[in-house]
């Protein structure tokens, strides 16, 4: 019975292997991964859509920092500066679909409210000191 689970177990090994050595050779793409986090661990400012909230509600940046919102939600979200009643026109980000993102940068010290046009309680500050 051991040689018969050793014979069967090879074959699984040398796949795992053949796995292993194809993300080696994708170079860029398995290395590109990993990447976005480091920048968002490094301090790069952003902002999350997930389950219809903008995590973190609440960001505080500093004058000149751009921000990325990125969608992970599968529906259309926007990031419109201003209120729902009264939008300010600083800037109205779309993100489309699941992974899509957009930036603004913020040149000025303030707070800047925002929400989602498209989705009541969808709201967030940028506070840039």
């Amino acid at each position: 019975m051991k040689r018969m689970f050793l014979i069967a177990a090879v074959p699984a090994l040398l796949a795992g292997a053949a796995c292993s050595s194809d993300d080696d050779s994708g170079g860029g793409s398995a290395d590109a991964a990993p990447e976005a986090p480091a920048a968002a661990a490094s301090g790069s400012p952003a902002v999350s859509i997930e389950t219809f909230r903008f995590e973190p509600p609440q960001l505080t940046v500093k004058v000149g920092e751009t921000v990325t919102f990125t969608n992970g939600d599968s529906i259309h979200h926007t990031a419109t500066s201003g209120t729902r009643e009264a939008k300010d026109g600083r800037f109205d980000l779309q993100m489309p679909d699941k992974g899509s993102s957009a930036t603004h940068t913020f040149s000025e010290a303030g707070t800047f409210h925002y929400f989602c046009d498209r989705h009541p309680g969808m709201e967030g500050d940028v506070i840039v000191r």
